[in-house]
């Protein structure tokens, strides 16, 4: 049986055809993949460039609210273990830590434990301070876990900062 085979000058139009009708389709569909990868890229690295400024801008303003809070505490400590007798909180100064423990309380992530642990601390100091004796001992030791919890806290957030940047 004789076999009839095209000759290779009617295979080239159709190869061609072929070929073009591939270029046609999976040119736009290659395209359309590396442009949405591209896409991609663009915004994680738009979010890093936005998430990380304001993300340091939130521990910059927790670290100063939490520093103005304690050195108050501190301060107010102080100049009634000087001052003989019953040093009264004045009314400004009650309010300014009482405004503190709020702006701090709102700056936190009320989901994380730490957090809340922090925000429950700093609530005791201003009570402990206007009772006015620390008989128990109990001013130092809140003083002491609140500064190292707010140092924990400040450092998991500048590692979150960094493992942002740090991403591909």
């Amino acid at each position: 049986m004789p076999t009839t085979s095209t000759p290779p000058s009617q295979l080239i139009p159709i190869l061609s055809l072929v070929i073009a009708l591939l270029a046609v389709f999976i040119g736009p569909l290659i395209t359309l993949k590396i442009g949405s990868r591209q896409i991609e890229l663009s915004r994680r690295i738009a979010s890093k460039q936005i998430v990380a400024p304001m993300r340091q801008a939130w521990i910059n303003t927790f670290r100063e609210k939490f520093a103005e809070f304690t050195s108050a505490a501190f301060h107010y400590w102080n100049v009634r273990q000087v001052t003989v007798g019953t040093v009264q909180l004045k009314d400004e100064e009650q309010r300014r830590l009482a405004q503190l423990e709020h702006e701090i309380e709102l700056l936190i992530n009320s989901t994380e434990q730490d957090h809340r642990e922090l925000v429950e601390t700093i609530k005791q100091i201003p009570w402990r301070l206007e009772r006015g004796t620390d008989e128990l001992g109990e001013l130092n030791p809140l003083m002491d876990k609140a500064t190292a919890l707010g140092q924990k806290i400040f450092k998991t957030e500048w590692g979150r900062i960094k493992n942002d940047i740090e991403k591909p």
